[in-house]
């Protein structure tokens, strides 16, 4: 077997008792809110204010790959700050 389909099957084997944990609410379901919470509103908006920064600041003094990093921070945004949304249809889908 490959290692790719290998490493696939693992993480799913190993996903199903976190989701079976997840209906109970237990303690990891309490650490992952709160470090979804850290992330989307402490961190998230720190590193994409200083991502933009700096992709701005290079568009600006002209370098020649600060608009493909500054669309990379913009998509980085999108997927960080939609991460809730993600999550809520994940859990909304599994149950």
């Amino acid at each position: 077997m490959k290692t790719g389909v290998r490493l696939f099957l693992s993480s799913v084997w190993m996903l199903f008792p976190a989701l079976a944990g997840a209906y109970s609410g237990g303690p990891l379901v309490g650490f992952a809110q709160s470090l979804l919470d850290f992330l989307t509103a402490t961190l998230g908006p720190i590193v994409f204010g200083i991502g933009l920064a700096v992709s701005a600041y290079g568009f600006f003094v002209g370098h020649r790959e600060a608009l493909q990093r500054g669309v990379y921070v913009i998509v980085g945004g999108v997927v960080l700050f939609s991460i809730p949304s993600i999550i809520g249809f994940v859990t909304q889908t599994a149950h």
